[in-house]
């Protein structure tokens, strides 16, 4: 089974600044966001944790982490969508047009395009078993990732993408179970 985490909150989700691949850290809220995650996967059986390698998410996983005392490792396909040029501005205050380039020519501004994230996030969930508990710590993005490669879709396609997940609200510490078989489910 799989146990996929958002990291806890930092100061750039409450300003709704796009972090991307920028390395910021949780805040005071996001370090008790963390805890709160660590008790809820309290009656977890987990073997093994990957994270993120970002701070938010290493922090987050180091949190969780404290009352199971497991190696943690550190992996960077599991990193949010690269932004580009997006990255430390607020949403809010982007353009459609820009909002556009994401979607269609990220190279323009210098972001990752959603093909490629796809097969950056898949190429790393390929290669987890579910024979053991794995505890995968990441950000919304990777999240949502997951979430399109739960149904069972093996190529990218952003109709596809947009139907699936770009809907979904990720909250702070969102937990998840997902075994390979069904689509991604909250643990609650």
């Amino acid at each position: 089974m799989i146990y996929l985490v958002r990291h806890g909150q930092t100061d750039w989700n409450l300003e709704n600044r796009i972090q991307g691949h920028l390395d910021m850290p949780l805040n005071d809220t996001g370090r008790k966001e963390a805890k709160q995650c660590r008790e809820i996967l309290g009656s977890v059986k987990i073997d093994r944790i990957i994270a993120s390698d970002l701070s938010r998410a290493r922090e987050t996983a180091g949190i969780i982490n404290e009352s199971l005392s497991l190696p943690i490792t550190y992996d960077a396909r599991l990193r949010e969508l690269n932004m580009g040029d997006l990255q430390g501005l607020v949403a809010t205050d982007i353009s459609k047009e820009y909002w556009d380039l994401v979607n269609y020519e990220p190279h323009k501004i210098h972001a990752e395009s959603l093909t490629d994230f796809f097969e950056r996030i898949k190429s790393f969930f390929d290669e987890i078993g579910t024979n053991e508990n794995v505890l995968v710590v990441g950000h919304g993005g990777t999240v949502r990732m997951a979430m399109y490669l739960s149904h069972n879709l093996d190529s990218f396609n952003q109709e596809n993408f947009e139907k699936i997940c770009l809907s979904f609200k990720i909250k702070n510490t969102a937990v998840f179970k997902w075994d390979k078989i069904h689509p991604l489910q909250p643990l609650l």
